[in-house]
């Protein structure tokens, strides 16, 4: 329904659109009805603007949700795949800088669906050795959830040289004891959303002793 959403807003705006196109703005844009028809109506204006030729492609809409989109759990992801702890801190500071009581529950879904994503993608690959067939085939829970966009196939290739399927196990153990405090206080404070990402990144879900860094 969505798909068909977006492909009559779009007809409706004299300017067409590919499969693969939909398929990454819808993955783009987190399940709000309001932002998608906000960042659909910037899209299609941005492409009559500036008088662009064909059909708007996968990597149009990731070049402009790219550029204005705020951060969330989706743009964090492909800094952890690629171990990244510089780059995801500081995304990690946009999210919660301009975040509210419901950001820590948000990205800690976010998260959890993209490793779960990560370990199916792991576990073809592992077995087939194929890429196209990893991505293909990625699911989560059991539910279908192919990787088509560039954006999304460069971060899973990256997790994929990245982590092993043990070390994602862990890592996705790491980010279900997070429930316990977002559930029972609501929120993570800065300190331990800091420390999970160092977790997840340096030590593949594994929480060390001591701390290793300051507060950024």
């Amino acid at each position: 329904q969505k798909e068909d959403w977006v492909r009559n807003f779009f007809r409706n705006q004299g300017v067409t659109i590919t499969s693969d196109a939909i398929s990454t703005l819808l993955e783009l844009i987190d399940n709000d009805t309001a932002e998608m028809r906000t960042v659909c109506s910037q899209l299609a204006l941005f492409w009559q603007t500036g008088k662009k030729k064909g059909a708007i492609d996968s990597d149009a809409v990731e070049t402009y949700v790219a550029h204005t989109k705020n951060e969330n759990g989706y743009t964090l992801f492909p800094a952890i795949a690629s171990r990244d702890l510089k780059q995801a801190l500081r995304i990690l500071g946009a999210i919660l800088d301009a975040g509210d009581s419901g950001t820590s529950f948000s990205l800690y879904s976010q998260l959890l669906w993209q490793f779960r994503r990560l370990r199916s993608v792991i576990r073809v690959w592992q077995e087939t050795h194929t890429e196209a067939t990893a991505f293909a085939q990625a699911s989560i829970l059991g539910t279908p959830y192919p990787i088509r966009s560039l954006r999304e196939k460069n971060s899973y290739r990256a997790g994929i040289r990245a982590y092993t399927e043990a070390e994602v196990t862990s890592a996705l153990m790491a980010l279900e004891d997070a429930d316990i405090p977002i559930k029972s206080a609501g929120d993570m404070t800065r300190l331990e959303w800091e420390r999970l990402l160092f977790s997840l990144i340096t030590q593949s879900g594994k929480q060390p002793e001591q701390p290793t860094f300051l507060t950024v």
